[in-house]
């Protein structure tokens, strides 16, 4: 089975096991190596809509090598050889660099003085962090992980930091890093790279107080994720909509391209779910992401979100032609308000709006013509919802 392929149903399913009746059209999309993503949405009619059923209700699918099924679903790209899996761009997030931070001459960073902070975590290979609530739809498929780069990396205040261009014996300093243990030998440099993650106690930056949804049931917050974060999302976003791998047109909105759930996404979703919590005032629990690439003379409509999206992140990944550093890109997300009240969020890179997508009319205008706006889109709700969380 393809490891990046993705089934869904229309419409999206009330609840859970999925009645199989309500299922209208299956939506299956394969990427491949050297045809791109191959999409087929299939109907009652279609030979393989029965199988597909069975999958998305039950969860369960035996094929025989020899089966009647089998060349349509390698036609489709559900079935490859391993050859024809495609080569995935790798997501990772490299250590800041830290030009002129006050960081203690290398002897100081020698003595037990100067120690490791406790939220430190070095992993030889790249997994999930322990200590997260990461979404169920991880565990659904091997390629979910296969979009991360395999490691080493270590993890600083809630985010990995990947080392793959490190030199070896920055790499070795590296892998002795221990919470709450001295900080091992190593070269001032690195110290300092270090110390700008939060990986040296003491030498943390300092974390801002997270505001509080306020009468105007947004608010919009600078760093959400760190500009090292934000440079290696934009990166990786490229990447995938240059090759074909985010579908164009959704449901919705024919002039964007679109990936529901993807796995990078769902990744910064579980992280920031503290935050998120924070800014709601409760605890909350993430329910489904979306990228999103609008293309010129794209207009989202006026509209509230449905249940699943009780409080919205919408984060400001690129836009083109790029806006100088730290000013606006100039398509805002547009809020009107039931008491006729309106207000603009005009986000600058690596910024993100937060705000309640159910209580809350959002659009934004046609994007002019010749620019591009890249989106990550984030829904959570209360811990307590008991509706589906997809």
């Amino acid at each position: 089975m393809n490891p990046f392929v993705e089934v869904h149903v229309h419409p999206a399913p009330e609840r859970l096991p999925t009645d199989p009746d309500s299922i209208e059209t299956i939506t299956v999309r394969a990427p491949t190596r050297d045809r791109g993503l191959v999409i087929h949405d299939l109907d009652r009619s279609a030979a393989l809509f029965e199988l597909f059923a069975r999958l998305v209700t039950t969860g369960e699918l035996s094929l025989h090598s020899d089966a009647d099924v089998v060349p349509a679903l390698v036609d489709m790209g559900f079935l490859v050889a391993d050859d024809d899996i495609i080569a995935w761009p790798p997501f990772s997030i490299e250590l800041p660099d830290a030009p002129g931070l006050d960081i203690p001459a290398a002897p100081t960073l020698d003595t037990p003085a100067a120690r490791v902070a406790g939220d430190v975590l070095y992993q030889r290979d790249f997994t999930l962090h322990p200590d997260i609530a990461w979404p169920a739809d991880y565990a659904e498929q091997d390629g979910r992980l296969r979009v991360f780069a395999p490691g080493p990396a270590v993890w600083i205040a809630g985010t990995p930091y990947w080392l793959a261009h490190e030199s070896d014996d920055d790499r070795a300093a590296l892998a002795r890093l221990v919470a709450g243990r001295p900080l091992p030998a190593m070269s001032a440099k690195l110290a300092g790279r270090l110390a700008a993650a939060g990986a040296i106690a003491g030498h943390e930056p300092p974390r801002r107080a997270l505001p509080r949804f306020d009468a105007d049931l947004h608010v919009i917050v600078d760093e959400l994720v760190s500009p090292a974060e934000a440079a290696a999302l934009r990166s990786y976003y490229r990447c995938v909509v240059a090759a074909g791998l985010v579908p164009r047109g959704d449901r919705q909105n024919r002039m964007r391209e679109s990936s529901y759930n993807d796995p990078v996404g769902r990744f910064v979703q579980a992280r920031l779910a503290g935050a998120m919590s924070a800014i709601a005032g409760q605890p909350v629990e993430p329910t489904f992401s979306y990228v999103f690439s609008y293309l010129p003379g794209a207009v989202l409509e006026p509209h509230k979100d449905r249940a699943q999206a009780e409080y919205s992140i919408s984060l400001q990944l690129d836009y083109e032609p790029a806006p100088p550093p730290g000013s606006p890109t100039g398509w805002p997300l547009c809020f009107a308000f039931d008491d006729g009240r309106a207000a603009a969020a005009d986000l600058a890179l690596g910024q993100a709006v937060l705000y309640r997508g159910r209580d809350v009319i959002h659009s934004r205008p046609a994007l002019p013509a010749g620019h591009r706006s890249t989106l990550l889109v984030l829904e959570y709700v209360p811990r307590t919802f008991d509706g589906l969380r997809i």
